[in-house]
């Protein structure tokens, strides 16, 4: 994992608040924390720990790229100056106790006392969040930063979706939300896992439709991340769809079927209807075990390019089969 530079302690534009993620820090900017979220905003406008970097010590981190500027700039005045390195070892050999060296010593501790101090001074909150990822936590800077994107994906969704809940970053939740109800057709049973856990109820019967669809082929293993409540529904479910499936194949609208007023064969209107309805329903087992989404589009629609679709001529005929059947479908699964 590699943090973005600007979240870096050597970025130009450094943030003014430390949040240690993890074995990561990040450098973030007290503006753009108060805004995403309520919690964060609680935290730095409270008197608390967070709110006193004085009161944190300074990370091995910070400390070792201190060191490091140290001794980058000691070798950088070595090498400049090499004349004055050799004059000031024959002073060392000469005056081992010279004022001279005392001074440049006194100077070197001084401009590093100041470089910490100065460093400490622009932090206005330390905030630890060791329990938390460092890649969903910068996943959430780049969403909340203008000048960066998040995309999400099925592999950080759940992290994320975990992230906005906890810390209340509503906007996070809406892109969360957002990427759900794009997608969920690609991976019903996540969504509706999801869509659970985090109570979004739309999303959650859009996907269970999907699933129900396709759940003779599902793997045990694909369902297990669903609670037993969810499966139970689903098994009813299923079950429930069938019973009324069966009840829909005993249908006889040569016999029940009742054409408009107007119509001049009222009986040659219902055997074409009973003849289509028929076909349809045998259509819709015909690649494998029923499917609501194909329950639904060959027998409330009546969809097919059979040779009876086109039987009745009177369009008033068309029409008036069309509405027996969908109230017929209506009035057997509820809708």
């Amino acid at each position: 994992f590699e943090i973005l530079p600007q979240f870096r302690i050597d970025s130009n534009l450094r943030g003014d608040v430390l949040i240690r993620c993890s074995d990561c820090d990040f450098y973030v900017h007290k503006a753009v924390l108060y805004f995403a979220s309520p919690f964060f905003r609680a935290i730095l406008d409270g008197d608390w720990k967070e709110t006193h970097p004085s009161l944190h010590t300074i990370s091995s981190s910070e400390s070792s790229v201190d060191s490091a500027l140290t001794r980058s700039e000691d070798e950088e005045q070595t090498d400049n100056s090499p004349v004055e390195a050799d004059k000031a070892e024959k002073q060392t050999n000469t005056e081992p106790g010279s004022d001279t060296i005392k001074e440049a010593e006194r100077r070197n501790d001084a401009t590093r006392s100041q470089r910490l101090q100065k460093r400490d001074q622009n932090l206005v909150a330390v905030i630890d969040l060791t329990e938390e990822d460092a890649a969903t936590f910068q996943d959430f800077l780049c969403h909340v930063y203008p000048n960066l994107d998040l995309i999400v994906t099925w592999i950080n969704i759940f992290p994320l979706f975990a992230f906005s809940d906890k810390f209340e970053v509503p906007f996070l939740r809406r892109a969360c939300t957002t990427f759900l109800r794009a997608s969920l057709a690609g991976r019903p049973i996540d969504a509706m896992a999801l869509s659970e856990r985090h109570g979004i109820e739309d999303v959650y019967r859009e996907a269970s439709r999907h699933v129900l669809d396709n759940m003779p082929s599902w793997a045990q293993e694909e369902l297990d991340v669903l609670s037993q409540e969810t499966l139970l529904k689903l098994e009813r479910k299923r079950t429930w769809f069938l019973e009324r499936l069966l009840k829909l194949g005993l249908a006889n609208p040569a016999r029940d079927y009742e054409c408009h007023s107007a119509c001049p064969d009222p009986q040659q209107c219902a055997k074409l209807l009973d003849v289509r309805w028929h076909s349809q329903y045998a259509a819709a087992f015909k690649y494998g075990p029923p499917q609501p989404s194909i329950i639904m589009r060959h027998l409330r629609e009546l969809d097919g390019n059979g040779a009876h679709s086109q039987s009745m001529t009177m369009l008033a005929c068309q029409s008036s089969s069309k509405a027996w059947v969908q109230s017929l479908f209506d009035r057997m699964y509820g809708l």
